[in-house]
């Protein structure tokens, strides 16, 4: 398991995302090629093409994505002790708005055990690697954690995301942070737990609340969970000298209490 030679695939499909969707489903289960198109292009996948193929695959190869990325996992794969995985790089929507401005125009994906990268043009090679240690620090983590994903509840997602952001803060410094990290201050998002989070941080990821919590839908404040969680990690971190990795297997609930004891 390894990066998928999805440059050939972009070289004979580029423009017909759904075609690229029909080569990817022999690796994964249990979707039809228009839910998989929908599903991937709901967290980031283009639609349609927005640059010229040729741009866009030589962009790519002058960054030597598909290497670069392979030499990460290599590296984390070792760091963490991580699992094997299939790596999908493919072009991101940069016609969404939250991509933009929250993602820095690039997006990525655990599913099914593989692992999705959606990029525009890079200008910085560390936010390719950011994104790369931010989405296997994912995988990482669901494998050496204390719950199942199958029994993942609210809390769970928000320490997820909160260490994987923290992963990425020790490696390449806040720069390289996604842009909601730093959209509330500390007595925001102290609030924001209390009052709007932890009455709920227990419903399962099926929940009708979870999306709107996690995400910050409707009238709930933007990427609300995610916010919150690195909130919680970092001050875990900070006040009990932690690191992303020691954590992998660390309970959230423990983690999550680092706040109630501040009280």
């Amino acid at each position: 398991m390894a990066v998928i030679n999805t440059e050939q695939w972009l070289e004979q499909s580029y423009d017909d995302p759904r075609e690229i969707c029909r080569k990817i489903r022999p690796y994964v289960k249990h979707l039809s090629d228009r839910d998989l198109f929908r599903y991937l292009t709901l967290h980031g996948m283009y639609r349609r093409p927005m640059i010229k193929k040729e741009q866009l695959l030589s962009h790519l190869k002058e960054n030597n994505i598909w290497k670069v990325m392979q030499k990460e996992l290599h590296y984390l794969q070792k760091k963490w002790k991580g699992p094997d995985v299939n790596i999908f790089i493919l072009p991101v929507d940069s016609e969404k708005r939250l991509i933009e401005e929250d993602l820095k125009g690039k997006s990525g994906l655990v599913f099914q055990g593989n692992l999705f990268l959606f990029f525009g043009e890079i200008h910085d090679i560390k936010e390719a690697q950011a994104l790369f240690t931010h989405e296997y620090h994912h995988l990482c983590r669901l494998r050496h954690g204390p719950r199942k994903e199958k029994d993942y509840r609210l809390l769970d997602a928000m320490i997820l995301e909160g260490l994987a952001e923290q992963a990425v803060k020790e490696r390449f410094g806040k720069k390289y942070n996604a842009g909601w990290v730093s959209y509330y201050t500390p007595k925001q998002l102290e609030k924001m737990w209390n009052d709007l989070l932890f009455p709920y941080r227990n419903i399962k990821t099926s929940h009708r609340k979870y999306e709107p919590l996690m995400y910050g839908t409707g009238f709930y404040p933007r990427y609300l969970g995610y916010s919150v969680g690195y909130y919680l990690v970092q001050k875990f971190c900070r006040t009990r000298q932690h690191t992303s990795t020691s954590l992998l297997d660390e309970k959230a609930e423990k983690i999550a209490q680092v706040q109630a004891e501040s009280e």
